[in-house]
């Protein structure tokens, strides 16, 4: 489900909120390894609302939905009296008994991320006036992966087999780890600089306009975080070569219960005000 309001700004393009609103549920099957197949829509609409924003709506989703190979099979519309809410649940296909899980790590798997972390949490703070002395361009990179995540779904299917717990980055890295790690009764310390960040990131931490727990924490990434034998790098690097994804180790999976410490560049462990997004 996703709220204006909470989950997208009210002057977000309508394109824009179709994008996210389907890559988002998409990136929930590519953590189960699932090729996308069929999706509902529900969709609540202000009675003042402009007829242009749910064409534009419409036509952006239309475009995204081509692009994945997914199929809308039905849903309802009706009128409301708060925000616009549009709730969407995507269905994928998975061999049998081959799913990817949360609750498969064990000790001494490496963990992995694809991708780079915190773009996003920064393309929302740009957009509400947070960040100050970006370039142009830089902007419009941190506003396209706040609003326009990209789901791994072609690395997900790949995983099947070789990943032994995966999860996509949603309410935020330390949260989804720590979600993670909790399902399979494991823990984990990794170190920071560990976390792959793109260079614009990185100088917004040493400008100190942000703080690594700001990123770890800040979500809407929707990269895949998940975990792997040891003797499986070799075949998940040659897999990201392939697919041209980057894909990072950031770790190793310890004995303890469901426990996870980021440590920072000063040898001590980042305290975060809150790990990851909370609806409640």
């Amino acid at each position: 489900i996703l709220v204006e309001g909470v989950h997208f700004l009210s002057t977000d393009s309508p394109a824009s909120v179709a994008w996210k609103l389907l890559a988002v549920n998409l990136s929930d099957l590519a953590s189960m390894g699932a090729k996308p197949g069929s999706y509902t829509l529900g969709v609540a609409f202000p009675k003042e609302i402009d007829v242009d924003w749910i064409k534009h709506f419409a036509a952006g989703l239309g475009k995204v939905q081509d692009i994945f190979n997914i199929t809308l099979v039905g849903g309802d519309t009706v009128m409301t009296g708060g925000p616009i809410t549009l709730s969407l649940t995507a269905f994928g296909y998975v061999p049998k008994n081959r799913m990817l899980r949360r609750n498969g790590a064990a000790v001494g798997d490496i963990i992995y991320v694809s991708g780079t972390i915190g773009g996003a949490y920064l393309g929302l703070q740009q957009r509400l006036g947070k960040l100050r002395g970006l370039s142009e361009v830089t902007q419009k990179f941190f506003i396209s992966r706040y609003q326009r995540p990209i789901p791994r779904i072609e690395l997900g299917i790949k995983l099947i087999d070789i990943a032994t717990a995966a999860t996509d980055i949603s309410d935020g890295l330390a949260a989804d780890l720590a979600n993670l790690c909790r399902e399979s009764r494991v823990s984990t310390s990794l170190l920071a600089r560990s976390i792959p960040l793109d260079k614009a990131v990185r100088h917004l931490v040493s400008d100190e306009q942000v703080t690594m727990a700001n990123i770890l924490s800040g979500g809407d990434d929707y990269e895949l975080l998940f975990t792997a034998p040891k003797s499986e790098a070799l075949k998940i690097q040659k897999i990201a070569s392939q697919i041209k994804i980057q894909v990072s180790a950031i770790g190793e999976i310890e004995k303890g219960p469901g426990k996870v410490v980021f440590i920072g560049d000063d040898g001590k462990a980042i305290k975060f005000e809150s790990t990851g997004y909370k609806h409640f």
